[in-house]
């Protein structure tokens, strides 16, 4: 009953909080799939998923949900839900301009970004998932936090803490954070330059980290470049010869033929310096058409390990 309560003040706390402003809403539904996935000569329909994504935001309060539906066969071979989940979910409340708490929320260092993956690399948080993020001076952000199991994408059971420091300004930023030194310690430094217009070169150091199948101690790099209406993307992670793969790169490259079609390709590499037998790539290429609220994307992708993959992802997207 105690805990009834409880929820039930937080939560009319944070109705008054919100609707007391001028509230923001942003809606995404994206319904994809990867159409038939071909491998080892044999043609098998991929399933559908739809992705549903909401997002407020007033002066003090930012919050989120993302929602996956999965369909396909399933385990009796037969079509039908096969997962359902809470992709992520997230709240970020400013009492004052210098403080943030926020649940569920990464708050990662410029510098651990890498755009092929278009993903940050872990040691590059410096507050999760409780956290208290201050930010005493411009351009200066100190985070302390600590890992609790939920429901909300969790799978550890441990509780810890990590903490980290950020300071960005508009041609550079310096990060570096502390994670779980209780049970797995594990830290990241990493520098991000953006004082050459268009371009942007993401460096760091990454210690019991792992990225894209690559584990261990790793050295990362991130750059973007823009030129007229091309951007390339270039990703490289390595963990100097560790267990397990030892190299993760990535080049993209992604063209705005004009305000409505985007048309792009990447490509990705992991291998073992010591077994390349085990060297994993991929091939993906798209184009998106984009009118109003809608987006409609198709494309092919091609995984080449032990064997070839061939699939054809399409999606529609409607947003506001």
């Amino acid at each position: 009953m105690k805990k009834m309560v409880i929820g039930a003040v937080a939560a009319l706390a944070f109705t008054g909080v919100t609707f007391a402003q001028e509230v923001t809403v942003s809606f995404e539904n994206e319904l994809s799939s990867d159409i038939v996935s071909i491998s080892d000569g044999s043609a098998e329909f991929a399933g559908f998923a739809n992705q549903v994504t909401v997002e407020l935001e007033s002066e003090k309060v930012k919050a989120g949900v993302s929602l996956i539906t999965e369909f396909g066969k399933n385990d009796d071979d037969k079509f039908g839900l096969t997962d359902y989940e809470i992709d992520s979910a997230y709240v970020e409340f400013t009492p004052v301009e210098m403080v943030s708490i926020d649940f569920n929320t990464d708050c990662f260092t410029p510098g651990s970004y890498l755009p092929v993956a278009d993903d940050n690399v872990g040691n590059g948080d410096i507050g999760s998932k409780l956290a208290v993020i201050v930010r005493p001076i411009e351009n200066l952000s100190v985070g302390a936090g600590i890992n609790l199991p939920s429901v909300f994408g969790e799978s550890e059971d441990k509780v810890d803490i990590n903490a980290g420091v950020d300071y960005t300004t508009e041609s550079f930023s310096v990060g570096a954070a502390l994670r779980s030194p209780i049970n797995n310690l594990g830290f990241g430094v990493f520098g991000s330059y953006t004082g050459v217009e268009n371009l942007t070169v993401n460096l760091g150091f990454s210690y019991n980290d792992d990225f894209c199948d690559v584990a261990g101690n790793l050295l990362t790099l991130g750059a973007s470049y823009e030129f007229s209406i091309i951007t390339l993307n270039l990703d490289c992670v390595t963990n100097f010869g560790a267990d397990g793969n030892d190299l993760y790169s990535g080049l993209g490259i992604e063209a705005s033929v004009t305000d409505s079609l985007t048309i792009a390709a990447q490509g990705t590499i992991n291998m073992d310096f010591a077994d390349a037998s085990s060297t994993a790539s991929a091939i993906e290429a798209s184009a998106a058409y984009a009118f109003g609220n809608h987006e409609l994307s198709a494309g092919i992708a091609v995984e080449i390990a032990d064997a070839t993959a061939i699939s054809f992802p399409v999606s529609y997207k409607y947003s506001f």
